[in-house]
Parts: structure tokens; sequence; C-alpha cells
């Protein structure tokens, strides 16, 4: 719990300083590389202090902006320079110890399913090379890139305490970004900040999210590191299920993430996320009833209590923003009128269309196509509509574009090898990672988590995890 509150408090002091930076000094980089400087000291004085900040900075980043600099047209971001660090600081740490450290667990045949998904990658950036612009290859997949994290993390992930620090650094992010995102609903619905402003742009720029005008008087608050509260939820409602033996303080406790999980969903206004919920939760039931035979009053009582806690929370955003209209209508009816579901609608025709050049290998990171595209920012700078970008929307289709479809399918391969070993220990932190798998896969549908850092770093946590043996005996501890 201390971890937790500790965790809490850097998140808190880390939006203070990036607030600083950006509107007292956004081209300084003397900040940046304190931070860097800082992230390579404590990597080499413990490696696990070095993960937890990797991973902490995706629990709350988005984008990975918090703290940026510019260098030659090309934006160098904090996640970035934390991965470097990162890295550095492992492969002094290596070289420093290689007598009483070594790579057998790097060089493992029981990795043979990651090394070969990463010859597509390696592929797809030296076809993006020949055939795209550098600039546009670094952009398009310097977050692939992530997956290099293996190292360090497989040296750090040991036994089950070090992974389940991290859980309590992501619990932590899920309190500080609920207070984040209600502050930030207020501010604008209230009037005392606006679209367009300087406080707008710092979160734009930042890359933490977006806002946008759903309703008069009503905002979607939106962050793209949001997808962790739907991690966290299915996290917390298999613990819920299980009847784990929690301490009154602990259970308190894990009662407020689970409500900010929540609220941060339905904050979001993300169909997507609402989607994958959706999806993870009806997965959730088949286990858990169909498959391990728990009692439907163990199922009932934690979805009943999250039922109550979505209709309680409808009145608790009412109150915060002061609209009480229908705060779902927008994101469920209408859609041929909303910009972002037209404008993804309008990517599968091009998309499709450049896939089929090279449908089985791909052709490259920084692969590009035209769509027509009703977001209003674009329609600014291009009446037209028309806009060439090589991100997408769609997650499985720009894998495709990017590593083809035999790329696709070991990238696939290696997510379901993950999911499988998580399941074979019937231990409630491992099944809660499983169901936040199965919502990230679906969401990805929509959205490109699986594509980005976020998703990305998710997964090769839980492929690590997943390949160490639990001290806790499965089946026991079910029902």
């Amino acid at each position: 719990m201390k971890k937790i509150i500790t965790a809490f408090f850097i998140f808190f002091a880390i939006d203070i300083f990036s607030a600083m930076a950006y509107f007292f000094s956004p081209n300084s980089i003397f900040l940046f590389t304190i931070i860097c400087a800082a992230v390579l000291f404590v990597t080499l004085y413990r490696l696990e202090y070095g993960v937890a900040v990797a991973f902490g900075e995706l629990f709350i980043g988005g984008k990975g902006y918090l703290f940026s600099f510019s260098l030659e047209n090309v934006s160098i971001s904090i996640r970035m320079a934390i991965f470097c660090a990162l890295i550095i600081g492992w492969i002094i740490k290596k070289v420093v110890v290689i007598r009483r450290n070594d790579f057998s667990d790097v060089f493992s045949k029981k990795n043979l399913i990651f090394y070969a998904f990463c010859i597509f990658i390696i592929y797809g950036i030296i076809n993006g090379l020949l055939h795209n612009t550098a600039r546009d290859v670094y952009y398009d997949a310097n977050g692939w890139l992530y997956f290099l994290l293996i190292f360090p993390v497989m040296d750090v992930i040991k036994n089950e305490k070090i992974f389940l620090n991290i859980i309590d650094i992501l619990y932590a992010s899920i309190i500080w970004t609920s207070i984040k995102t209600a502050a930030i609903l207020m501010l604008f619905s209230r009037g005392f900040v606006s679209v367009g402003d300087s406080f707008y742009k710092w979160i734009r720029d930042t890359g933490v999210g977006e806002i946008t005008l759903l309703d008069e008087g009503f905002y979607r608050i939106f962050f793209q590191s949001h997808i962790f509260a739907l991690i966290a939820l299915f996290l917390l409602l298999v613990y819920f299920v299980l009847g784990e033996t929690l301490g009154k303080k602990k259970k308190v406790l894990y009662g407020i993430i689970f409500y900010c999980s929540i609220f941060i969903l339905l904050v979001s206004q993300s169909r997507s996320f609402w989607i994958g919920g959706i999806a993870g939760l009806l997965t959730f039931v088949f286990f858990m009833k169909l498959r391990w035979k728990i009692k439907w009053k163990n199922l009932t009582l934690p979805i009943a209590g999250m039922c109550i806690a979505i209709i309680s929370q409808i009145f608790l955003i009412q109150a915060i923003s002061g609209y009480y209209g229908n705060m779902f209508s927008k994101r469920t009816s209408q859609l041929s009128d909303d910009a972002g579901g037209i404008s993804r609608i309008s990517q599968l025709r091009p998309l499709f269309s450049e896939i089929q050049k090279h449908p089985f290998l791909g052709s490259g990171f920084g692969t590009s196509a035209t769509y027509k595209s009703s977001d209003p920012r674009i329609l600014e700078k291009n009446p037209d509509g028309l806009y060439t970008t090589f991100t997408f929307e769609w997650g499985y289709l720009d894998a495709i574009l990017k590593i083809g479809i035999l790329g696709l399918i070991s990238y696939l391969i290696f997510i379901y090898s993950t999911a499988r070993d998580l399941l074979r220990s019937l231990e409630p932190t491992r099944i809660g990672l499983f169901f936040g798998l199965i919502a990230l896969a679906i969401t990805n549908i929509f959205s490109p988590y699986l594509n980005h850092p976020l998703g990305i770093g998710y997964v090769l946590l839980l492929y690590i995890f997943s390949q160490k043996q639990s001290p806790l005996h499965g089946r026991e501890r079910l029902g």
C-alpha cells in the first residue's frame, strides 16, 4: 500500500514538472537532461528501478511526450530517452558483471517464437528504409522498438514479488489518472478553460490525450493511457470473484481503484474501450462459469457492484460537469455524423488497396495511404479533407500493411502463447492479466494499441511474467 501511495505522489509531481516545463521553458532541455541522467543513474544502481520508471511512464504518459525537445526537426520524447537510458544502463551492468551474469535467458529456446516475430519487425524496418523516408520510418517504427526492453525486463522479473511492484505502480497510475481526468472534465465543462487555449495545447502537445466537445457543456476527456484502466478493471474483478484473502485496508483500496477504473472508462467515451471491455467481460463469464465452474453468487456480486458503480458515476459525472443530458447518446447513436467514426471507415478502402500490393510480407514501416478525413483539425489545413499518413486506427490492418499477413500471424502466435502460459497457473493475478489481454486484443481492432508502446509494453510484461513459475498452486485458488 505504501508503494501505491508513493507512486501516486510521484505521478502528481511529474505532471506538475511537465506543466512547468511546457509553460515556462518549452524550449529548454535542462529538465529533460536531468530526468535522463536520473533514469540512467537509478538503472545502474538497481535495474528494477529503471524498469519501474519505464512502465510508470507508460501508465500515465500517453504518446510519451510529457517532456521532449526537438533536434533537427525530430522531436525526441522522454519515453524514447528513458528507453535508451534503460538499455544503456542494462548493457553497462551486463558488461561489468559479466562473470556473475549471463545471457542464457535471453537466448533460450523458449524465446524462439518471440525472435521469429522480431524478424518480421526488422524486415519491416529495412523494407521501409528502402522505399520510404528515414523520418517516416523512425516515427512509424520506434514504438515497435519497445520490444527491445525484453532484455532488461527479463533480467529484472525473476520472481512474482518484483512483478507485483509494477502492478502497484499501475494501480497508483489509475488513481492519479482518474483525479486528473475528473479535474480536466470540470475545468472544460465549467468553462474555466477552453479548446484551443494554452492548457488544452499542453494536453495535446505532450501527447497525453484529446479533449473533444461532444455536446454543449459536455466534453470527452480521452487519454491514450486510459487503456490501463481496462486492464486494472479485470485484474480487480478477478480478485473479487475468486475471493482473495485481503486485509480490510487493501479491500478498501482495491475498491477505490476499481471505482476509478470504471470512472475513467466512462469519461473517456471510447467506443473501442467499451467494445474491448464487453468482449473481455463475456470471455470472463465464459471461463469462470463454464470452464472453472465458479458459483453464480461469486460472479453476480462483483458484476452487480460494477453496475451500481456505473449508475452512481453517471450522477458523479453530471455533478462534476454540470451536464445533465444523455452523455452516451453522441457515442452510441448517429455514428454517421461522428468525425472519428467517419474517418475510420474512410481509411478502410485505401488501406486494403495498399495492403494488396504486398500482402504477405508488407510494404515496410513508413508506408502511407491517403484517405478523406472528417477531423476538424485536418479540415482546417486541408478543406478537401484529403490526408496522407502512415498511422491508422485499424490496428491489425496497420500491422499487415507494415509487416504483412505473415508478420501479423507471427505476432498473434506470440500473443496466444503468452495467453496460454498465463492460464497454466490458475492464480488470480495471472487470470486477471489474461482477461486484460483479451480486452486489449479486441480494442486493437479499432485502436492500434498492440502497435504502440502502451500495448507492446503490456504484452512484453505478460510474456516474461507468464514464463516465471508461480509459487501458488492454481486450481485450489479457484472457487
